[in-house]
């Protein structure tokens, strides 16, 4: 069975398992531009946070346009923080991979042993 009939075969949660195994060999430099891009929607959302206040300030808001706006804005900013901390979550789980987990029953082994 060819590479192209296996993909065929597989659903969409395997193909969707599959694409990220291939983007996670990239890992770092998959992290290093979803924190660039992140880094600029969050000093966006902030400047336009700030501008919004001034409007407020100076009197061209109309009614109900300020908190929406801010609201707006505050979510975008918290969602780029919380897909930052994600992605160095996920990053951090696959480098670890599977060398360092301790073999306790090994350990437990030569603890009886040495005593």
């Amino acid at each position: 069975m060819g590479f192209a009939e296996r993909l065929r075969k597989m659903n969409f949660v395997s193909l969707a398992l599959h694409g990220f195994k291939g983007l996670m060999i990239f890992a770092e430099d998959v992290l290093v531009r979803v924190g660039v891009v992140c880094s600029f929607l969050a000093i966006s959302s902030v400047a336009g946070a700030l501008l919004a206040v001034l409007l407020k300030i100076f009197g061209f808001a109309t009614p109900g346009w300020f908190s929406i706006a801010l609201g707006i804005l505050m979510l975008v900013f918290l969602q780029t923080g919380m897909l930052v901390l994600i992605t160095l979550m996920l990053t951090g789980i696959v480098k670890s991979g599977r060398e360092n987990v301790p073999n306790h029953k090994e350990f437990i082994e030569n603890e009886l042993h040495v005593r």
